[in-house]
């Protein structure tokens, strides 16, 4: 027997002890067959190895109920595509941000099931560079507390200045802050046009994302 022979057994033994945990997880069990029909594509099964791992221990907490799950169309919906997207996403802030719209379904069924399929429309287009700017408009301060880095003391800045102090990679690359800048207000996420005006210390450090933002990052957070 050749090598990828045995591979392909090994897939379906394990998709077989997957499906024998629960009844619920012969829906993992066929979406993992679907992910790793090629061998060398690890990123749907990883995606689908992490969520049923976290799933089961928050059955066992009751906090889901993986029955339940596999007749919910929401939470299939939301599961089916983060699976489809997670091949085109290698950026640790995207895998992530994946990872929890599953799990934040699966703990909130009845949340708004339109702005979740939005959101993972804006997970698609984004960056990892957007995500970590809205994170950065949303709380400021809390953003430098969390790197570890004194805010900076001026009478006035402006906001292009703040970004490229407390996000490096962001450092002399004024025309991208504004594509990724432009990308966050067009999605209703922000509530500025405009990332260059001059403002007092403690405009510059206000919170700058909307209610939509604000929901958008909580969907993608972990809880």
């Amino acid at each position: 027997m050749e090598n990828s022979d045995v591979k392909q057994l090994g897939y379906v033994g394990f998709k077989t002890l997957i499906a024998s945990h629960s009844p619920a997880a012969a829906l993992f069990a066929e979406l993992l067959g679907w992910a790793i029909e090629s061998p060398w594509d690890k990123r749907r099964e990883d995606l689908l190895l992490y969520l049923y791992n976290r799933l089961r221990v928050l059955e066992e907490k009751q906090e889901v109920n993986l029955k339940e799950l596999s007749k919910s169309d929401e939470f299939i919906d939301v599961l089916t595509q983060a699976v489809a997207l997670s091949v085109r996403a290698s950026q640790e802030e995207k895998i992530n941000a994946l990872r929890n719209t599953v799990i934040n379904t699966a703990t909130n069924l009845r949340g708004d099931h339109t702005k979740r399929l939005i959101f993972l429309t804006k997970i698609e287009s984004f960056t990892e560079w957007h995500i970590i700017l809205l994170r950065f408009l949303f709380n400021p301060q809390l953003y430098y507390h969390q790197i570890g880095k004194e805010m900076p003391n001026y009478v006035s800045i402006n906001l292009y200045t703040i970004i490229e102090d407390a996000i490096p990679y962001f450092k002399n690359e004024e025309d991208l802050i504004s594509v990724i800048w432009q990308d966050l207000y067009s999605a209703r996420f922000i509530t500025t046009s405009e990332e260059k005006a001059m403002l007092t210390a403690k405009g510059a450090f206000a919170k700058r994302t909307t209610l939509l933002g604000d929901e958008f990052l909580a969907f993608i957070s972990a809880n």
